[in-house]
């Protein structure tokens, strides 16, 4: 927030008030999943998170501001460097970037949506969509036809 960036115009809260008592909401992941993922680190993840997150405080500004454009751009491998930078500039913090972004099976998930009958609108942290291990591939790679729009 010291940053200029309300988390109540995130794009999970926009798109949930437009749903609103319109549409069938179902989440990908519960908050206990995300607090039990959180809690699967083990102690030496968990001092290095919290080593990256106090080391990255001092560049957050740069670092979100460099991502908005980025996303606002559509610029995909900007986007995936800013958010990797500091797991690929330090690779101690790899093993814990795979267990927070790729080991999540989302896709498993969205793949059992697009399967049904109906329409659905999905909403995640763009770290999610990037690279050849994220959701936009992992779909393709099961022969979804994927785009940006």
């Amino acid at each position: 927030m010291k940053a200029g960036y309300d988390p109540n115009y995130g794009m999970d809260k926009y798109f949930l008030s437009k749903a609103a008592g319109t549409k069938k909401i179902l989440e990908l992941e519960s908050l206990d999943y995300q607090i039990d993922l959180l809690s699967s680190l083990n102690d030496d993840e968990q001092e290095l998170f919290l080593l990256y997150t106090l080391k990255d405080l001092k560049i957050l500004t740069q670092e979100v501001d460099k991502l908005m454009e980025a996303w606002q751009s559509g610029a995909a491998e900007s986007m995936e460097k800013t958010v990797t930078k500091s797991f690929t500039e330090d690779r101690r913090f790899s093993g814990i970037y795979d267990k927070l972004i790729h080991k999540r099976n989302m896709a498993l998930k969205i793949e059992g949506f697009l399967k049904t009958n109906g329409t659905c609108f999905v909403v995640v942290g763009a770290a999610h969509l990037l690279g050849d291990r994220g959701i936009v591939q992992l779909l393709k790679g099961r022969g979804y036809s994927v785009e940006r729009l």
